[in-house]
């Protein structure tokens, strides 16, 4: 039995699956549904994962219709305590170039499902997430991937929409005067839930394309992603199979044990809690 898993929710255009070891397809029955896809067991680089594809293999869910609480709920089950996402991102910020692999530290939430919670009915709970993103393990890879020279940019501000329609003119130029530095479907959820339940949540961004702000640059879509995403496919996997090792070794959330802390109903009124975490 592995005590702990790393666990990985891969998003567009980045397939490592082939890179993974005693790779095993395991299917989790969860409380909260099916999450996207079976889940992948083996090992990468020697550390034990448990890997998620966000839309499922084939591409095949969009970001508004992914069951973000059972993909959540799977990789928590997995003994994962330690989850990196990985996903595809618009500029809203010329410091923030195509080709450019961002690991975010803030977001601004601006998707429509309100149904992202595992605190739900007759259970009331309030997870801080004014650092959404887990600062020490940050800090330790900014440090580690200082001493590779690998080339990431530290901290940025994720625009979350729900898609998954790319956004309007109108929109881009509002989330940029907002303060976004990046644009994207999928962080907000994922990062929420997972600082529910206590698990330490890295987001890398890989940069595609410049929105729709700017009328001196072509307008993002799908070619444009899925040709930079290309590109970018072989540097994002040496990065993880560098950065794989500080994952496992990371001990510590900020938030351990944080769902029963932070519920706030009194214990004689829960009732028909879904899941125990």
């Amino acid at each position: 039995m592995i005590d702990k898993r790393v666990g990985i929710i891969g998003g567009s255009g980045v397939d490592f699956s082939k890179d993974i070891k005693e790779a095993q397809w395991v299917n989790l029955d969860c409380v909260y549904g099916k999450p996207s896809d079976l889940l992948l067991y083996g090992l990468l680089n020697d550390v034990p994962i448990a890997f998620l594809p966000r839309h499922a293999r084939g591409h095949i869910i969009p970001p508004d219709q992914i069951n973000y609480k059972a993909n959540i709920e799977a990789l928590f089950k997995s003994n994962v305590t330690t989850v990196l996402s990985i996903s595809a991102v618009g500029s809203l910020n010329d410091n923030y170039l195509p080709g450019d692999i961002v690991m975010i530290d803030q977001y601004i939430d601006n998707t429509v499902n309100k149904n992202i919670s595992f605190y739900d009915k007759n259970l009331v709970g309030h997870a801080s997430l004014a650092d959404p993103i887990c600062k020490k393990l940050f800090n330790q890879i900014k440090n580690y991937s200082n001493q590779l020279n690998h080339e990431i940019k530290f901290g940025g501000n994720y625009v979350g929409i729900s898609g998954p329609s790319f956004s309007t003119r109108a929109e881009s130029r509002m989330y940029k005067k907002l303060g976004g530095d990046l644009i994207g479907m999928t962080v907000p959820p994922e990062a929420k839930l997972a600082r529910e339940v206590g698990l330490c949540y890295i987001g890398f961004a890989l940069v595609t394309d410049f929105d729709s702000w700017d009328d001196s640059k072509p307008p993002v879509d799908v070619t444009t992603v899925e040709k930079n995403l290309l590109k970018m496919n072989n540097k994002m996997k040496k990065l993880l199979k560098d950065l794989i090792t500080i994952f496992q070794l990371h001990e510590e959330t900020e938030n351990n044990d944080s769902f029963q802390n932070n519920i706030v109903t009194d214990k004689k009124y829960r009732k028909n809690l879904k899941f125990n975490f």
